[in-house]
């Protein structure tokens, strides 16, 4: 049947159809696609804007930055496979007697971490109270970056004056 008989009602009828399934064609197969990629690209612009506005944050502050680097400096090892626990352990030993403190260590094995590594140490302190406090001072004023994991104080029973501690800690050395 030609188009041309048709009569004018069902022409605009048909016109009508083909209008309705081109507008549902567009509109799904061309304008959804596309909406749900603007959208995707805007949560990435948000996502990379965040991440610039932090990295121009940490640019600002790089001069402080750079001064808490070179503070702990002196902390990161360059060589990183030879740990040398004695030397720490002499040091102890050393602070041991300038204070007049009797001490036991117990070293631990060396556990390393990502950057970190974790030299552990348990020492066992009997001295009267003013010696005990020089020799912790001592302790923890050293340059190394040491971690107190427990530390116990108590009198010793019988002993007038004398102190015990139970001193439990690991020395952290930085790696690059």
């Amino acid at each position: 049947m030609p188009l041309v008989k048709i009569n004018p009602r069902e022409r605009r009828l048909f016109l009508f159809a083909v209008l309705a399934v081109g507008v549902w064609f567009v509109i799904a197969q061309l304008l959804e696609p596309l909406w749900g990629r603007a959208k995707e690209l805007s949560q990435q612009v948000e996502s990379q804007s965040a991440k610039v506005d932090r990295l121009n944050e940490l640019f600002a502050k790089r001069q402080a930055i750079d001064r808490e680097y070179q503070l702990i400096q002196p902390y990161v090892s360059e060589d990183a496979p030879d740990i040398d626990p004695a030397t720490f352990l002499g040091e102890l030993e050393a602070l041991a007697r300038r204070a007049d403190v009797q001490v036991d260590l117990r070293p631990k094995p060396a556990l390393r971490r990502g950057e970190v590594t974790r030299v552990g140490l348990e020492i066992d302190l009997s001295a009267p109270q003013d010696q005990l406090l020089a020799f912790l001072d001592a302790l923890f004023s050293m340059p190394r970056l040491i971690e107190i994991k427990r530390l116990h104080i108590s009198s010793a029973p019988g002993r007038q004056g004398l102190l015990r501690a139970h001193l439990v800690m690991e020395q952290l050395v930085l790696h690059r």
